[in-house]
């Protein structure tokens, strides 16, 4: 499991194969020379909480 942190709160964890695919994206942007960002978000009470991974980038222009 990947730990998903904002500074030392940790917000949850990602499984092996989600974090390689938003590894993947995030490295595939920066060699194309295009900024990504990535946010996490953490919902529902404590013991029932999702943690949402959401990636943005510009659209090529072309």
């Amino acid at each position: 499991m990947v730990k998903v942190v904002r500074g030392t709160t940790v917000l949850g964890y990602l499984s092996p194969a989600w974090s390689q695919v938003v590894d993947f994206d995030l490295w595939s942007c920066e060699q194309a020379g295009e900024p990504a960002l990535a946010r996490a978000l953490l919902e529902g009470r404590p013991g029932e909480r999702d943690l949402f991974v959401m990636l943005d980038w510009p659209r090529r222009r072309g």
